[in-house]
């Protein structure tokens, strides 16, 4: 499971049952459920100036959704075997250039854009 904050009072949590669940943590509850891949999504990230949550999924699917609800548009990729020779195994957002450092599970680190 992955949990990535979004602000002081919210936090995102991933699970292998193919769903993203957007927490409070003043109270502890679920403020709602957005729909995943189509495959389990184990990595998160979310670009708090762009109000986006990017997730990874174990099919090498990346996908960026503008905003923290279920009807928000959602753009998703599958990552070509040229560019990611394994799995997808880590990602990071780097905020500074919008870039992302992604982990293999051959042990490379791709820097894509």
């Amino acid at each position: 499971m992955t949990i990535t904050p979004i602000s002081q009072q919210e936090f995102v949590s991933s699970s292998l049952d193919q769903t993203i669940s957007v927490w409070s943590s003043t109270d502890g509850r679920s403020k709602g459920l957005l729909p995943g891949a189509q495959e389990p999504v184990h990595c998160v990230q979310v670009y708090e100036d762009g109000g986006q949550l990017i997730t990874g999924s174990t099919g090498n699917r990346v996908a960026v959704r503008k905003g923290f609800t279920a009807d928000a548009p959602v753009v998703t990729n599958k990552l070509k075997t040229d560019i990611v020779k394994g799995n997808l195994t880590a990602m990071k957002l780097m905020p500074m250039n919008r870039l992302l450092l992604l982990g293999e599970d051959t042990g490379k680190i791709r820097l894509i854009c």
